[in-house]
């Protein structure tokens, strides 16, 4: 029979895979795809980083750099190795304010993995260097923009703390802005800034919407080879702006972002990326959109989703159809696919009740 210290023992070691597994978990929802060095962690203990810290004080080289980068990715244990080491942030925030690229480059990265830790630790190296990476995004280098966006947005999905300080910096008028931009990854990274942004109630989308993000975003949309990845960020932008009450869902990037959303359920199969598409759509049909062509691509895509064999996409279908209106002969056509009586008695209380009260059935984000 196993001793008190020994079961305790165990239930520790449990806890902290559990604590590492969710860290995993978060670190995935938070960050965009880590470039191929960055995933290769650093196979180094506590101490032994402690002591590289320490090397780096005095050398502060692009290896050594990369080599935190790499480590720090391990979890917070790790992050806070390096901010107690004294000096090491204050080294990176030199860095940054210097006019070496590749070393500002390297530090951007660094602070990129040096954000996906505890609110403490991320906090405060946010306001060691948030100006500065603010100040790459209105520069002229792809390289640093694109770093750059990818870490304020890893600092904005941290708290409303954060948050509110981005924003005090003018971090959406810079993010809005690169949207513009002519390299293609840049404008990624700025869109999965703006969905780690905008996905939390705290922040006004109407400041963005008064930027043309809307437009903006309506040119971005139709590019015929846009990742599935970007797409899901993107739709969780969509649908905190479908979410707010407004007259620009009724303008005519409102009309095409909606139909082009549409017709790209037809194109994807990442069952994430589906879902999340739909739940953009469920608040874009919010309203007097009486448009046929919104519509009918809307009504392809609902017949196409009935028929998984995902519950959650044909449940999210039904929410879909409740704020769908305007047109009867739509509601009419699609509850007879409809693949249970439990879906069609929801779908039917969804339908009662728009139309008698005449309230939409808003999906909130992040809620099945």
């Amino acid at each position: 029979m196993e001793s008190v210290p020994e079961i305790r023992k165990k239930l520790r070691e449990k806890l902290h895979d559990a604590r590492n597994d969710q860290k995993w978990n978060i670190l995935g929802k938070k960050r965009a795809t880590l470039a191929e060095e960055e995933v290769q962690e650093e196979d180094i203990s506590l101490t032994k980083l402690k002591e590289v810290c320490l090397h780096f004080k005095k050398s502060q080289s692009v290896t050594l750099i990369q080599q935190i980068k790499r480590t720090v990715v391990k979890g917070d244990d790790f992050i806070q190795v390096f901010l107690r080491v004294d000096g090491c942030l204050q080294i990176l925030t030199k860095h940054l304010s210097g006019n070496d690229t590749q070393l500002q480059l390297e530090t951007a990265g660094c602070v990129t993995n040096l954000v996906t830790g505890s609110h403490k630790s991320t906090f405060m190296v946010l306001k060691a260097t948030a100006a500065y990476l603010i100040t790459f995004l209105h520069g002229s280098n792809p390289l640093l923009q694109d770093q750059a966006a990818w870490a304020l947005g890893n600092m904005a999905a941290d708290c409303q703390q954060c948050r509110k300080y981005l924003k005090n910096q003018g971090l959406e008028a810079a993010l809005v802005s690169l949207l513009t931009s002519t390299h293609t990854s840049v404008v990624e990274s700025c869109i999965f800034a703006l969905s780690s942004y905008t996905k939390w109630k705290d922040v006004s989308i109407r400041n963005l919407v008064d930027l043309d993000l809307v437009k903006l975003i309506s040119d971005i949309i139709t590019w015929p080879d846009i990742k599935p990845r970007i797409l899901t960020d993107f739709s969780e932008i969509m649908l905190r702006l479908g979410s707010e009450e407004g007259p620009w869902e009724l303008t005519s990037h409102w009309q095409l972002i909606g139909q082009t959303l549409a017709k790209r359920l037809n194109e994807v199969s990442d069952i994430d990326v589906t879902l999340a598409i739909l739940r953009c759509l469920t608040n874009m049909v919010v309203g007097d959109v009486s448009d046929e062509a919104f519509y009918l691509p809307v009504h392809s895509c609902i017949t196409k989703m009935l028929h998984s064999d995902v519950k959650l996409l044909r449940l999210e279908c039904v929410r879909l159809l409740g704020n769908t209106v305007g047109s009867v002969l739509i509601f009419n056509s699609i509850t007879k696919m409809m693949h249970s009586y439990f879906e069609i008695r929801m779908c039917a209380t969804s339908w009662k009740h728009c139309c008698e009260t005449k309230l939409p059935c808003i999906q909130i984000s992040g809620t099945n």
